[in-house]
């Protein structure tokens, strides 16, 4: 694929799906986001918003995380730049080629490979502690460079 595809300059908009006082919190300090940093989440550390999809952010906070007392969705607009977007062919056909090369290495170092967990419970709710997925994710966008910048509206 020619990279003059991959860059993404468009601005794009989001909702978060959160507890009231963070979401006012956010709309009150725009520049105190917090980045989960979980080492089970699939799709690594970061900011996640449920692109052009408010319902959707707020289903999430109700029903994902139902200890919220009061569930929230704040919009978000955000531009994706270098973004390993995982629903392009491209980027899915490379983290596929990488991820052997990843856990071979892994093996050369002697470091130990993180294992994806079933608890079907907490501490995440969906059931699933991704470490393995969160650690290779985390790993393959430093060494590829890819980021995330957002901005809240």
């Amino acid at each position: 694929m020619d990279d003059i595809y991959l860059d993404r300059p468009n601005l794009y908009i989001g909702f978060h799906g959160c507890e009231k006082k963070v979401g006012i919190d956010l709309i009150l300090h725009p520049n105190r986001i917090h980045m989960s940093a979980h080492d089970y989440e699939w799709l690594g550390h970061g900011f996640y918003v449920w692109e052009n999809n408010y319902d959707r952010a707020l289903d999430w906070a109700s029903n994902h995380y139902p200890k919220f007392k009061e569930s929230f969705a704040i919009g978000v607009v955000y531009t994706l730049e270098k973004c390993l977007d995982l629903t392009d062919k491209h980027f899915v056909e490379l983290l596929s080629k990488d991820y052997p090369e990843f856990l071979i290495d892994l093996k050369r170092m002697g470091a130990p490979i993180p294992q994806n967990t079933d608890l079907k419970g907490k501490p995440n709710p969906s059931g699933v502690l991704r470490y393995l997925d969160c650690f290779f994710d985390r790993t393959f966008a430093f060494f590829k460079g890819y980021c995330r910048k957002y901005s809240l509206f």
